[in-house]
């Protein structure tokens, strides 16, 4: 038996008060990936729901354990939030 799955990803590439522009994607176990989404000036996530400037990006399909990615209507295992300027 398989145990799905589902990851939340985050990698900055700088740090301090000034705000962070973030990219959001999501990724495969077979190395394919969606198109980058933003960049959003104010990412959230509460209650399985990923926010990019307070519109719903992603949702965690409980019964899947899948983030389903709104703008692609596709579910994934990751969803990988980054830094614009990360690479």
């Amino acid at each position: 038996m398989q145990i799905a799955y589902s990851t939340l990803k985050l990698a900055f590439a700088e740090a301090g008060p000034a705000p962070t522009l973030v990219r959001l994607h999501f990724e495969n176990e077979y190395g394919e990936s969606s198109p980058a989404y933003g960049p959003f000036m104010h990412f959230s996530f509460a209650d399985g729901i990923a926010f990019g400037d307070g519109a719903i990006c992603a949702n965690l399909d409980l019964e899947t354990k899948r983030w389903y990615d709104h703008r692609g209507e596709r579910c994934w295992p990751e969803l990988v939030v980054k830094s614009a300027s990360a690479p």
